[in-house]
């Protein structure tokens, strides 16, 4: 999967960061370091929702490929799946979703008799989440895309057994990093004023809690895939 290429090339230049903040800010000797410090820290929150969201948003479009290269049929798909090409297809973008367009309903008709479902998230979701989970967070991801997917019952015990293992809460860290990344993004905190009441290892337990995280999701992605857990039973 795409998406995994994309988690390795984050987590590896993410955590080399950290590792060159980490001495920076024990060894106190660094001028750059020491007059940007505060937006550095601020900039590295926005890096790891940008993590967490370009790597849920590719596995999906992972699923996508992997039925169109595999050929499979509209009406070989989960009723979840067709949901999700229908409103690909027949929604007015320009119009937020809320009307159906004749030319694009004549489309997917002809799409249907040739058999060949296709989706592509940039064209037919101006890049957004199909699944209406908003700002991506721990309970997003897995009450608006796991769940829909497949049963996530278990998903939250293996997540609390590395809350166990590293003493931290792994839900409401990747939270709190969303809420403030949102607040950096929009303006309602500044970069200086944020990144000043945030350590190095306050970071860390972020960057480790979207690691864990996102792994556990992408394993479940690539299990729903080998399963074809796309197809109706």
């Amino acid at each position: 999967m795409e998406s995994w290429k994309i988690y390795e090339e984050q987590k590896s230049f993410l955590k080399d960061l950290l590792k060159d903040m980490e001495t920076m800010d024990k060894g106190n000797n660094n001028a750059f370091y020491n007059k940007y410090a505060q937006s550095i820290k601020s900039k590295f929150v926005i890096m790891l929702y940008t993590m967490l969201e370009s790597v849920v948003m590719q596995s999906l479009q992972d699923i996508f490929d992997h039925i169109k290269q595999n050929k499979i049929s509209f009406y070989d798909l989960h009723d979840n799946m067709k949901k999700i090409y229908f409103q690909a297809k027949i929604k007015n973008k320009e119009r937020h979703f809320n009307a159906i367009v004749a030319d694009n309903l004549i489309e997917i008709i002809e799409q249907l008799n040739n058999s060949i479902v296709e989706i592509n998230l940039k064209k037919d979701f101006n890049s957004e989440n199909p699944f209406n989970a908003g700002s991506l967070n721990y309970k997003n991801v897995k009450d608006n895309i796991l769940a829909i997917l497949m049963s996530s019952d278990s998903f939250d015990s293996n997540i609390n057994k590395f809350n166990k293992y590293f003493k931290i809460n792994i839900q409401e860290i990747i939270g709190a990093n969303t809420k403030d990344r949102n607040k950096l993004a929009h303006g309602e905190k500044s970069f200086q004023d944020f990144g000043s009441n945030i350590t190095v290892d306050d970071l860390k337990k972020r960057y480790i809690s979207i690691i864990i995280f996102l792994h556990k999701y992408l394993k479940n992605i690539e299990y729903y895939i080998i399963n074809k857990g796309y197809k109706n039973a």
